[in-house]
């Protein structure tokens, strides 16, 4: 006798639903922040658009390339520099050398 109470396909794990949902709300937190027009994003906006930790987001603030500045204590980037950033498609050689170039 099959089980009729069964609400979830099998084909449909619980993980993958979460995932999916995780997935939409980054995607919703990135489309508040283009229809807010915020200007400037800080370290955490950018971890909100990227779904990078907070040290990896660091990390891409202090390379060389990377279009951020220093407005006291707080890192800032551009929102349409941010963008233009991750346009350019970068090998992992490069990123490095941005990295070791910022600490020069």
């Amino acid at each position: 006798m099959k089980n009729t109470n069964q609400i979830q396909p099998n084909w449909l794990k619980l993980d993958d639903v979460d995932y999916t949902i995780a997935k939409i709300n980054e995607f919703n937190n990135a489309l508040s922040l283009i229809e807010n027009s915020k200007l400037f994003l800080t370290i955490e906006d950018v971890m909100d658009l990227t779904g990078f930790g907070k040290t990896k987001t660091q990390d891409l603030f202090n390379w060389k390339d990377f279009p951020a500045c220093d407005i006291g204590k707080q890192k800032i980037v551009l929102f349409p520099a941010f963008v233009d950033f991750f346009m350019e498609r970068r090998s992992r050689e490069e990123m490095e050398k941005s990295i070791h170039g910022k600490a020069a």
